[in-house]
């Protein structure tokens, strides 16, 4: 059975534009009081950060998006950044013994290749979210993948078997519930324990400057603190900077 959180408003799609779309659309609709999950068998726009798109073969992923109807500070954003970061990180955990990291702000990396994503979607009045939807994508079942940086990969790779996506996505609804609602204050800690490339030097580029420097930690309201090679310490807030791995 699906988390009892999660149970209310369930839907399931063979195929859709976007999931994040469809609970964005949804929400406007009805208000809804309990969170509501849409998965997907295939999107034909599927998001990911920067209006770049997440490709996956039809049936082979987990792709999910889920609507929180809620009251959060801005300011305290970045703790539902971080619930999905380390939630989907415990879940990927669970079936490999390799070290899984968090790529920030929002991938999923194991054995230097990615196998999770997310992005969130944030309505905002007066300095207050009042509804988040966030659209996972975790690889399971596909083995052949486009280019990307870095390269993805998924459990069935890593594993050499195949999955019940169901499975994949109860397993993962029930981490999501709990650090939702039992909230750590140490997430900060976590997450930057399990930092990808953390103190060591690595390519970003912002704007036109491409420049190497180790990232040292991220912050409270999600920024990054970064040491370039000159030993200058600066700090970088999202979208302000991009990887060039």
């Amino acid at each position: 059975m699906i988390s009892s959180f999660f149970s209310k408003y369930h839907f399931n799609l063979n195929e859709i534009d976007s999931t994040n779309n469809f609970l964005i659309k949804l929400n406007k609709l009805k208000k809804f009081k309990y969170p509501v999950v849409a998965t997907a068998d295939f999107q034909n726009m599927g998001k990911g950060r920067n209006k770049n798109s997440w490709h996956s073969e039809k049936g082979k992923n987990l792709l999910m998006s889920i609507l929180f109807n809620h009251k959060v500070e801005l300011n305290d954003q970045f703790k539902l950044n971080a619930i999905i970061s380390l939630s989907i990180a415990e879940l990927v955990s669970i079936y490999t013994d390799n070290k899984v990291y968090v790529k920030w702000p929002n991938d999923i990396i194991v054995c230097n290749n990615k196998i999770a994503g997310f992005i969130v979607e944030n309505t905002v009045r007066k300095n207050i979210i009042k509804s988040s939807v966030i659209g996972i994508g975790v690889n399971i079942n596909q083995k052949k993948f486009q280019k990307f940086n870095p390269d993805a990969t998924s459990l069935s790779i890593l594993n050499n078997k195949e999955y019940e996506i169901d499975e994949v996505k109860k397993r993962l609804l029930e981490l999501i519930e709990i650090n939702y609602k039992n909230f750590d204050p140490k997430f900060l800690i976590q997450y930057n324990n399990i930092l990808f490339r953390k103190n060591k030097y690595t390519k970003f580029v912002t704007g036109e400057n491409i420049f190497r420097a180790k990232i040292q930690s991220v912050q409270y309201d999600g920024s990054v603190i970064m040491k370039d090679e000159t030993g200058k310490s600066k700090k970088f807030k999202v979208n302000d900077i991009k990887y060039l791995l």
